[in-house]
């Protein structure tokens, strides 16, 4: 796979979307709809990451939300510029997993891009916690809940850890008063060299605890994580809008 494309849409108004450049090495795209906001944040190489948490507050204020409203972060870096240093530093930001950071092809001249979304107008919490075997980050706020896990025990098949994963998923989901029937999407990504077999025991494993026709779903192979023991990750984002 070379692309992945998701699209979002709401029924309440029209998107907003704007696009900076601001200082520091950022460069940033934001779209608000429905309560709802998407920032995307590409990095150079000598991006200033001391600035990093005073822009992405500046940039979610400008759309009614903020950090701790933030329900989903993906991290991607560039290979050669995924020092553990820098990564500790932006996963912190955001109260993310470093280790879960992708490593992968970027644009020319883009050392990390961050995918951020938050609920505007909402107070929210984050948590970083470790359940048999899976690292969890757990981010509430509002009506929303996002829930990313990967798997930290002994190496295993990539069915028997989405296996273990998905238990730890259902167990928080239910911790926050959620269903499987209020996840709205989920996203999955595993190091690209699983046999077709095993692509589809992991697909059959994650979708049976939904009921037809489940939420959005992407899988996209990678060419690893910055945890090098690392093999799949798999993130939920539960909404409840009524």
């Amino acid at each position: 796979m070379m692309v992945e494309i998701d699209v979002h849409g709401a029924t309440d108004g029209l998107a907003t979307a704007e696009t900076h450049r601001p200082h520091h090495g950022a460069q940033a795209s934001v779209v608000a709809f429905g309560g709802t906001v998407h920032l995307r944040l590409v990095l150079d190489p000598g991006a200033d990451l001391s600035r990093l948490r005073g822009l992405v507050q500046d940039l979610l204020k400008g759309f009614e939300a903020s950090l701790d409203a933030v329900v989903s972060a993906h991290l991607f870096f560039a290979a050669d510029a995924a020092a553990t240093a820098r990564t500790e530093t932006t996963a912190a930001v955001l109260g993310g997993d470093p280790g879960a950071a992708v490593l992968a092809m970027l644009p020319h001249g883009a050392a990390a891009v961050v995918d951020i979304i938050a609920e505007a107008g909402a107070t929210g919490s984050s948590s970083l916690v470790v359940s048999n075997g899976v690292s969890l980050v757990e981010r509430r706020a509002g009506k929303a809940l996002g829930l990313a896990a990967r798997w930290t025990g002994p190496q295993q098949p990539p069915a028997a850890a989405t296996r273990c994963i998905m238990e730890v998923l259902s167990h928080r989901l239910a911790a926050h008063g959620f269903r499987f029937a209020d996840v709205v999407k989920q996203q999955t990504y595993y190091v690209g060299a699983a046999s077709e077999e095993d692509l589809h025991e992991n697909m059959t494993i994650r979708n049976a605890y939904y009921a037809r026709p489940g939420p959005a779903s992407t899988g996209l192979a990678v060419h690893g994580f910055l945890d090098p023991n690392c093999r799949i990750t798999v993130e939920v984002l539960a909404s409840r809008r009524s």
